[in-house]
């Protein structure tokens, strides 16, 4: 590894560690945060009113946004048969 790669690490496992040891000294001393408590309502869509032209818009973009997920999924896909095929001995 090189140089730059390890300071980035201990970086970020020091972060994560100031996070955790501040979270317990909060919870510990009973600080509490300068939020208010939200309490859960349920909700009940009945209806949505959108014009066609924007969910033309919406769908076009939702279908191309799917292309890269896809492609993440299939390198996905292609890595697991790779890992199994060279566990099992599989030849072509």
């Amino acid at each position: 590894m090189s140089l730059m790669t390890v300071l980035i690490v201990i970086a970020v496992v020091a972060l994560i560690a100031w996070g955790v040891t501040k979270a317990q000294t909060e919870k510990a001393s009973g600080e509490t945060s300068d939020l208010p408590e939200v309490q859960a309502q349920r909700v009940k869509v009945v209806d949505i009113d959108m014009p066609f032209g924007s969910m033309v818009t919406f769908m076009v973009k939702w279908s191309l946004a799917s292309i890269p997920a896809l492609m993440i999924l299939a390198l996905f896909g292609f890595a697991v048969a790779m890992v199994f095929g060279a566990m099992t001995g599989a030849r072509y």
